[in-house]
């Protein structure tokens, strides 16, 4: 909140203004504020790669407002682009397959989905939790659990208790697919 927005490159307000909305979104869980520099974004950022990650955030932060047919339009706008940034895919896979497998179009969200494998490998540890949040969500959804079980088991096998953050995101993953299960005892003695 220190920088003056009216101050900042194009560049600069990208990079400051993506960060501000996932600490205001994730962090604090100040929905409205995060809300407000997105659309503050969106109205300055005219670059067309900074443009399609805003684009793919704004996906992301759609399906959390519930607001699904957004979401979908927002990511699959994204994800056309074939020059498209990985940053903006993750975002927007992230938004669309959610939106897409809450709606239950299961085939639309495999569909997303495997755009987000395809930059895996290429975007940040915390755009791949997001991406694979999403996709443990679509498969349980879908009534995938065995698949959705053993994608989970992929992230908790390579975390130990000693990285107590990424522990802890890896067992949301797998307390979703036994929620999923209505395993409920057992998601929320690993939730808590």
């Amino acid at each position: 909140s220190a920088y003056d927005p009216d101050s900042l490159t194009e560049f600069e307000l990208a990079r400051w203004g993506i960060a501000r909305v996932a600490n205001l979104q994730w962090l604090l869980g100040d929905t409205d504020a995060a809300a407000e520099v997105l659309a503050m974004l969106q109205r300055r950022i005219v670059h067309r790669g900074l443009r399609l990650v805003v684009d793919g955030l704004a996906a992301a932060l759609l399906v959390l407002d519930c607001r699904f047919d957004e979401a979908l339009e927002s990511a699959h706008r994204v994800v056309a682009e074939p020059d498209a940034p990985p940053v903006a895919i993750g975002w927007a896979v992230f938004g669309g397959a959610m939106a897409a497998a809450l709606m239950g179009r299961t085939a639309e969200a495999a569909h997303l989905l495997a755009h987000g494998h395809e930059v895996h490998d290429r975007i940040d540890a915390m755009s791949r939790f997001l991406l694979t949040f999403g996709e443990i969500r679509a498969l349980t959804l879908a009534g995938e659990f065995d698949a959705a079980q053993a994608r989970s088991g992929d992230v908790v096998r390579i975390t130990s208790n000693s990285q107590y953050r990424a522990r802890a995101m890896a067992n949301v993953l797998a307390g979703t697919v036994e929620l999923g299960r209505g395993q409920l005892c057992t998601a929320a003695a690993r939730l808590e």
